[in-house]
């Protein structure tokens, strides 16, 4: 049995066995790495303590900066102690045993969803999670839309609009309806995305191996699990995680496609891009163009053939968008952004609070995402990502897949917003994935290429460093993320403690020191307004209406001083 090139470089005697007769034998690696595994840990105890803010606002530059010279500095602790040689066995072992390594790694990826589910308490952390979830149960109660409830204002909620006499979520349906299914399947909604991000970590192996062996599906498995980036958003109820893994599945097909033009392969790549545009819409775009421009390179006869097989494959899930939009809003093709109806996108667009922006905020917003980029990951993935850009480039050896990380950068250029309420800068979640498989295939060569020997020892450190900064990541993050999910539902926690039941919480402040959460996201009351607790807005003349509306349910005031984490819930009537 033929073993990994890898295998090589441990071919020689061992150190002991070569020590001069009178000298002790070369201290093991394996101590050393105990030894660096133990003060990695203990660095990783103290950024847990240590308060960090790696999400919002100029404070992530010190977790940037924190976390950047963490991953350098192990990168030479690992070079200075000789230690990059387990990285190199650990590699050629997961070469040899790959479908082993890569369950495993799936495995574990999944495990770090489901503990991040536990880490925000499965709370829909944000408006948009809890449109979702709104969206998933009106299509279990088999419709389309609610009818709105008395008073709609007092009722009001960032992204559920009451347009028209309909009470409908303003996303596209297709997240929403994967969130139904699992639900209707009677398991909690929690598990959706931990189990979209099994499928995304699979595309990604099947992409890895399919370009650089079982070695890169390993290791682009391998960098994607681990990062906070996506264990994070595998626990929660975004739409970029199910979006990411359908888009993997269309790249997937896609290469197939190019490389082997049948029906089959067509089929499946039309499918998973229509399905693609049924969750995340504008991704369409940001996969297809990249692809499109790869065919034309290389499409032969057969190839044109067999795209309008791409073509018809994807047009009913288009068919069913467009007749989603124009039942609920009247129009085949909805406002740009519903919520926020004075914003405006392009070179000089117009954000949420009406402010007109240049180029030059939007390359600050491209900046800040980068900054959260390396601070959700490593910072050796961003800067690594031009590098190995570059020497794919120069080894003709580029696909369309690695231009769809720079499609996300560039398309949310003309986008006037931060993100709001989320796990890393998850605009750019689709690209990350490819953006991963483009450095594999950088580092697949450095590890196995006797060419490139001398490289070698520095793509293990490297390797070993991503996966400590990784750590280091979780250790500031999930501290961080827990105390701000607590914050947030203090107002809950408190309606659960005093055990209200037939009561009306008038929500007058925003839950959250550290992160505050707006009281537009605070009114969750389900599909029908019908629950044993009501929430609402502070809006005193419609207060008095809906009090003799509901004259059998007893009024309660939620209020928070700014200063402090909790606020009190006091009687109002």
């Amino acid at each position: 049995m033929t073993g990994s090139p890898l295998d090589i470089r441990f071919a020689e005697p061992a150190e002991a066995a070569r020590a001069p007769a009178g000298m002790a034998p070369a201290w093991p690696s394996s101590r050393r790495w105990v030894w660096l595994l133990l003060a990695a840990a203990l660095a990783d105890i103290g950024l847990a303590f240590a308060g960090l803010n790696p999400a919002r606002g100029y404070r992530v530059l010190i977790p940037f900066a924190v976390l950047g010279l963490y991953a350098l500095g192990f990168a030479v602790a690992v070079r200075a102690a000789g230690a990059d040689g387990i990285v190199l066995r650990l590699a050629a072992l997961a070469e040899r045993r790959w479908r082993l390594a890569a369950a495993l790694l799936i495995g574990l990826g999944c495990a770090g969803a489901l503990l991040a589910v536990w880490v925000l308490r499965a709370f829909p952390n944000s408006g948009d999670e809890y449109a979702y979830l709104f969206e998933a149960r009106t299509f279990l109660a088999g419709r389309l839309w609610n009818p709105p409830p008395p008073l709609p204002a007092l009722f009001a909620h960032y992204y559920i609009l009451a347009l028209n006499g309909k009470w409908a979520a303003a996303y596209p349906p297709g997240w929403p309806l994967l969130l139904a299914a699992v639900i209707g399947l009677r398991l909690p909604p929690w598990l959706a995305a931990p189990l979209c991000g099994g499928v995304l970590l699979l595309a990604v192996m099947k992409l890895g191996r399919q370009r650089d062996g079982a070695l890169g599906g390993v290791l682009a498995v391998a960098l994607v699990a681990f990062s906070a980036f996506f264990v994070f958003n595998a626990g929660s109820y975004f739409d970029v995680l199910p979006a990411a893994a359908m888009g993997l599945l269309f790249c997937w097909a896609a290469v197939n496609f190019l490389d082997h033009p049948r029906w089959s392969n067509a089929l499946a790549a039309g499918l998973a891009l229509g399905l693609l545009g049924l969750i995340r819409s504008q991704d369409v775009l940001l996969f297809g163009l990249p692809f499109a421009g790869q065919l034309l390179l290389r499409a032969g006869r057969r190839h044109y053939r067999l795209v309008p097989v791409v073509i018809l494959a994807g047009l009913p899930f288009l068919a069913a968008l467009l007749f989603y939009n124009h039942t609920l809003y009247g129009t085949l093709i909805p406002s740009v952004n519903l919520e926020f109806r004075t914003v405006r996108f392009g070179l000089f667009p117009v954000d949420e609070a009406g402010n007109h922006l240049t180029p030059f905020d939007e390359l600050l917003y491209v900046a800040g995402r980068m900054v959260l980029l390396a601070d959700w990951s490593s910072l050796l993935l961003p800067l690594g990502y031009g590098a190995a850009f570059g020497f794919v480039l120069y080894r003709r050896r580029l696909s369309f897949v690695d231009f769809i990380f720079p499609a996300c950068v560039l398309g949310f250029l003309f986008v006037p917003f931060w993100g709001g309420n989320q796990y890393g800068p998850r605009y750019y979640f689709e690209g990350f994935p490819p953006l991963v498989l483009t450095v594999v295939s950088a580092l697949v060569p450095l590890l196995r290429d006797s060419r490139l020997l001398r490289w070698r020892p520095h793509a293990a450190a490297l390797l070993a460093a991503h996966g400590a900064a990784c750590l280091a990541g979780m250790a500031v993050i999930a501290p961080y993320l827990r105390e701000v999910v607590d914050q947030r539902m203090d107002l809950y926690d408190q309606v659960r403690a005093k055990n209200l039941r037939d009561a009306v919480v008038v929500v007058r402040s925003q839950t959250g020191k550290i992160s505050p959460m707006s009281t537009l996201d605070l009114t969750r009351n389900g599909i029908d307004a019908d629950g044993s607790v009501l929430y609402v807005l502070n809006i005193p003349d419609q207060l008095e209406r809906l009090h003799r509306l509901l004259p059998d349910r007893r009024f309660y005031v939620y209020e928070r001083n700014p200063a402090d984490p909790k606020g009190s819930l006091r009687r109002l009537w």
